[in-house]
């Protein structure tokens, strides 16, 4: 998932997973929706190793949009020549 809309936002669900990370600064949150469905408690810190693979995933995927879209400008100008 990826939303720009206020705080550029990119998260992954996986599993019982979820995780969210705000672009402009970094600030990650965890979950664990089967023990915290409402997700009010932010385990990142409690579980840095999943954290850490979910970040080293949002970057991924951060990465493929952004050459997702440069190849979408490139192919479709916004303004004739």
């Amino acid at each position: 998932m990826h939303t720009n809309y206020k705080d550029d936002l990119n998260a992954v669900r996986d599993g019982n997973w979820k995780y969210i990370v705000r672009t402009k600064d970094g600030k990650e949150e965890l979950y664990d929706l089967d023990l915290d469905p409402l997700e009010k408690t932010n385990v990142a810190a409690d579980h840095s190793d999943v954290a850490a693979t979910y970040r080293d995933v949002t970057a991924k995927l951060r990465e493929h949009r952004d050459q997702y879209y440069r190849k979408a400008l490139k192919d479709f100008p916004l303004h004739a020549p």
